[in-house]
């Protein structure tokens, strides 16, 4: 069992350096080299909800490789405005109560990166904040504190608090286990973080909170290999839905699904989509839309791609194939579309960008060409 989860934890580093070749700092489609943080307009006025795009190693024009911010026009789709990233790996973004971005880094081999990098709404550079080694598994909120989650070694995470304001650290709290805690996926709501961590025997998803910087609950699992982890509220009971990604590969082992609940203790259900291996994933109103790509953080070699859409208050559910090979980093649901971020390395036809999806049809649309498109951030009501 020590040599399977062994292998989910290669997989992890395999998913994380594809495609990170060194990124230079230069914008697409602009002569002059700016300064990190440097913001380049097209309109004077951000759309009232803009989506907000990670980009990373996208080629310019010039033959370099960069990384970036962009923010779209959801209305029009197009860009309002891009800004430069610090060189490395971004790998996470998210918005705190203020409005500001957080953009986390993960590790390229021998660097040790420890970097978060704060913009402010508007696109502009404002921190680099370096708490703990990989912050990459993202940043969550309440209205006074960021929590900084970070795989560290792989064998141990941590909890960096920090005060929204000053950005001192208030507390750091280490999640640990009897063998290993490889942190791998993270989400929250009402005061509640979830974290999903990998074990040299069992995984182990385990209840951070908020208010008290404790670990409640912890609840042991004996095959998966999670990437996205999305909540659902209904009628105020929470659920938390895991993506497991290795279901394809191991069908007669685990469910496409595990299925959180908030009791006491928690527990952990299999659910079933009617195809396996869930990669990302988004709830629009009772739907949980699901992309699908078992290679993504596993040893898979499947070139399968689908879309999956549960009904979670009915349990009805469908699927639709995508283009073999065809890969994403994302998928958000903006007002009424479901769109996802596809990018394609060399890019010669232009094809890397966001995509919206019909589920009507089952077609895949370009909205946006956008080189190295990587993750979203809708801000819509």
């Amino acid at each position: 069992m020590f040599i399977r989860h062994l292998l989910f934890s290669c997989g992890i580093l395999v998913w994380l350096l594809a495609g990170c070749a060194i990124p230079i700092d230069l914008p697409l489609n602009v002569n002059t080299e700016p300064e990190v943080g440097g913001a380049t307009d097209s309109t004077s006025n951000l759309p009232d909800f803009p989506l907000y795009v990670l980009t990373r190693n996208a080629k310019g024009s010039d033959g370099l490789r960069y990384n970036e911010l962009a923010i779209v026009d959801v209305d029009t789709w197009s860009i309002v405005r891009r800004t430069t990233l610090p060189t490395g790996a971004p790998w996470n973004i998210d918005r705190d109560p203020l409005g500001r971005l957080w953009v986390s880094y993960a590790s390229l081999p021998g660097e040790g990166d420890n970097r978060v990098v704060v913009l402010s709404a508007e696109g502009e550079l404002d921190e680099i904040l370096r708490p703990c080694p990989n912050p990459y598994l993202g940043v969550h909120f309440n209205t006074e504190y960021a929590f900084v989650l970070c795989a560290m070694n792989g064998f141990y995470a941590k909890v960096v608090v920090l005060d929204l304001l000053g950005f001192t650290e208030v507390e750091a709290v280490e999640v640990v286990s009897p063998d290993r805690f490889g942190l791998v996926a993270s989400d929250s709501i009402e005061g509640t973080i979830l974290l999903y961590g990998a074990g040299a025997e069992l995984n182990r998803v385990s209840l951070f909170d908020m208010q008290t910087y404790t670990v409640t609950a912890t609840v042991t699992q004996d095959f998966s290999s999670i990437r996205e982890i999305v909540h659902y509220e209904d009628d105020g009971v929470v659920q938390f839905y895991l993506l497991n990604v290795i279901s394809l590969k191991y069908p007669e082992k685990s469910d496409a699904l595990l299925r959180l609940d908030l009791t006491t203790p928690p527990t952990l259900t299999e659910v079933s989509l009617p195809v396996l291996g869930p990669t990302w994933g988004t709830i629009v109103g009772n739907q949980l839309y699901s992309y699908h790509n078992p290679q993504q953080g596993t040893t898979s070699d499947s070139p399968l791609r689908f879309i999956s859409r549960l009904d979670l208050q009915t349990g009805d559910s469908a699927f639709w194939p995508l283009p073999d090979s065809w890969s994403s980093g994302d998928i958000v649901g903006v007002s009424s579309q479901i769109v996802l971020a596809h990018s394609v390395y060399e890019d010669p036809h232009g094809d890397s960008g966001l995509y919206e999806f019909n589920p009507e049809t089952g077609e895949l649309t370009q909205l946006l060409h956008l080189p190295g498109a990587l993750r979203l951030l809708p801000t819509g009501p």
